[in-house]
């Protein structure tokens, strides 16, 4: 039961990380008409098999074994960290407010060591440090792009 229950709640998971994957990813592309609605998607669906392809087991392996303890996995644990990551980001979705699936993922792991008071603090650190360095390099690099190459007229 514990599996069509996870099944469909993946499922619901992946469509809203789809959604909010795509109006992130291709908003700049699509809204200047640079590419159609149609090809986004293409594209998109594309390139998410290639990254789930080339580097997914490593941040399934991340996810399932570093971050909280593999043994506090069970199917009952996996249907709470999915169910509570898919309506976070639905509601996100709803409010038309964009949202890291990837923050969000993490966040339902970190809620599950927390409770069992089994979290790696240490990599969880680490990984909040590294996307607030990424944030701010992008943010600095767009400004450079911005005033240095495409400077207003």
């Amino acid at each position: 039961m514990y599996l069509i229950i996870l099944i469909i709640i993946s499922i619901f998971w992946a469509m809203n990380m789809g959604a909010t994957g795509l109006a992130v990813s291709f908003a700049p592309s699509v809204g200047s008409g640079i590419i159609k609605k149609n090809k986004a998607i293409l594209l998109f669906s594309l390139f998410v098999l290639l990254g789930s392809l080339l580097v997914g087991i490593r941040v399934a392996k991340t996810l399932s074994s570093r971050i909280i303890p593999m043994s506090l996995i069970t199917p009952q644990v996996a249907l709470i960290i999915l169910s509570s990551a898919g309506l976070s980001l639905f509601f996100a979705n709803i409010l038309k407010i964009p949202q890291s699936t990837s923050i969000i993922i993490v966040s339902a792991f970190v809620g599950v060591g927390l409770y069992f008071k089994k979290l790696n603090i240490f990599l969880l650190g680490y990984m909040v440090l590294i996307w607030i360095l990424v944030s701010l390099f992008s943010y600095f690099f767009t400004y450079f792009l911005g005033k240095k190459i495409y400077p207003p007229t």
